[in-house]
Order: structure tokens, then sequence, then C-alpha cells
């Protein structure tokens, strides 16, 4: 007779390379359980993110439609009370930073500003100083939606061709 134990501990326990074989299918569960909620946590920012930036898309749309209806109220009164106001050209009191939406923080505020570039000026925007009032333009005619680059320049307030290349 022997004593003592046996070379092969599967001989004298028959459940333990079962129980070993369970630890390792738990673990490789737990570990694809973690990646799964890292990948859900990770798609919850960016849908976060993509809502953010689109409430600021629409609040950037909503200070500029306030622009043009501003400019429309402004132009539809008689011109004596747009002169006493200050005149519908280079008037950056009635036309420039006018505060739409306030908030605690800078980025949180809404402003807009109607510009037009001096008289008697054309060709490009580019070096040209602008003045706040006169000239009132639709928002997507001059200036791209937000979140969609536009290729090439931006037109000169005179021209009705393609943008320069």
């Amino acid at each position: 007779m022997r004593y003592g134990r046996s070379s092969s501990p599967c001989r004298s326990h028959p459940g333990t390379q079962a129980r070993g074989m369970v630890l390792l299918v738990v673990l490789v569960v737990i570990a694809l359980l973690a990646l799964a909620a890292l990948g859900f946590s990770e798609w919850m920012l960016s849908e976060r993110e993509a809502a953010e930036l689109s409430l600021r898309q629409v609040q950037a749309r909503a200070c500029a439609d306030s622009g043009l209806e501003m400019a429309r109220a402004f132009l539809s009164q008689d011109r004596q009370i747009q002169d006493e106001a200050g005149g519908w050209y280079d008037n950056p009191e009635q036309f420039r930073g006018v505060l739409v939406r306030d908030g605690l923080l800078p980025r949180d505020r809404g402003r807009f500003s109607i510009v037009a570039p001096p008289p008697g000026k054309t060709g490009r925007l580019s070096g040209i100083s602008l003045r706040a009032g006169r000239r009132i333009r639709p928002v997507e005619s001059q200036y791209p939606p937000l979140g969609r680059p536009r290729a090439g320049r931006l037109r000169p307030p005179d021209s009705d061709g393609p943008a320069p290349a």
C-alpha cells in the first residue's frame, strides 16, 4: 500500500479541473462585460457631446435670426426715428455685439452683430475693415452652417458669382 499523495491531483479530486475551467470562463465573461461597459460609456459621452453641439448650433441660429428680426424692425421704423437712434450705417451702439442670451460664462452668452464693408470698397472681405450696420444679408448666404466646413473663400458682398479659388 502506498501512503502519501498521489502524483496526479485530478485522480484524488476529480472536480478540481472542472472548477478551474469555471473560474477561467468567469474571468473571460467579466473581462468581456468590462469592455462592453467601457464601450457603452464612451458611446454615451460622444452622444452627450453631440447633443451639446447640436444645442449650441440651434442657439447660434436663433441669435442670428434675432439679429435679422432686429434689423427688420429697425428698418421698418420711420427715417427720422432711425436717424435719432444713430442711423443705419456705422452705428456700433445699435448693431455691434447685441446681447440676446445671457449666461454666467462668456461661452453661454449669445450675441449678434450686423456688419458691412465701408462704402466704395469692393473685392474680397479679407483686409477690409467692417462697420456695424447697413447691409443686411441672410446668414446662410455669407456663413456656412455650423459643423459643416465649406471649401473656398467667402464671396465679396457685391458679387453674384462663385467664390474665387
